[in-house]
């Protein structure tokens, strides 16, 4: 049995198709824009942090950027890092087990990781190592800077208990437009 439909109906149907095709290629082009503009505030981040004594030697352009777990920000970093926007001699390195955070300057934290972030800090300690994560919660959770993205702004929580005795100073433009939280009393 041929079954024809009338003309209004396919022509309503290919714009429906049409329409769902486009606003999901703007999804995806929006998702790939807060993902760049993620990496770009991680990788910027280190030139408002201040590393103690010879860890990081020259300055934050040398720096060491980690991604424990699996994210979509990790090659986007990674970019960053080989384009050196800032000179230095920036490196990336993905881990997959926890032995090796410390060798880090910055480690980002992605979202398969979240429910080990104890056994992260643990594993972190008082090493200056700068905890970075765009995890729900995460800076109330222990880590240092939670990013925050809304529409087209980039906003910050810092937990600044977390920063306490690693030796990493943030410097004062950075916490002036961050939501700067204490856990401690």
């Amino acid at each position: 049995m041929n079954v024809s439909y009338p003309k209004i109906f396919r022509l309503s149907f290919g714009a429906a198709v049409f329409l769902l095709l486009f606003f999901m290629g703007s999804l995806a082009h929006a998702q790939e824009e807060t993902i760049s503009r993620n990496a770009m505030v991680v990788y910027n981040l280190t030139q408002f942090v201040v590393w103690p004594g010879k860890v990081l030697e020259g300055d934050a352009s040398d720096c060491r950027f980690c991604l424990l777990g699996d994210d979509l920000i990790g090659p986007e970093i990674e970019r960053l890092c080989q384009e050196q926007p800032h000179g230095g001699n920036a490196q990336f390195r993905t881990l997959d087990e926890l032995a090796g955070a410390k060798d880090c300057h910055l480690l980002y934290i992605g979202a398969d990781w979240s429910s080990r972030l104890s056994e992260i800090f643990g594993a972190v300690g008082d090493h200056p190592v700068l905890t970075v994560s765009s995890v729900p919660g995460f800076a109330r959770q222990g880590g240092m800077v939670e990013i925050l993205s809304a529409a087209d702004r980039v906003h910050f929580q810092i937990n600044l208990d977390a920063v306490k005795g690693t030796g990493l100073i943030i410097d004062a433009p950075l916490l002036q437009i961050a939501n700067v939280i204490r856990m401690m009393k």
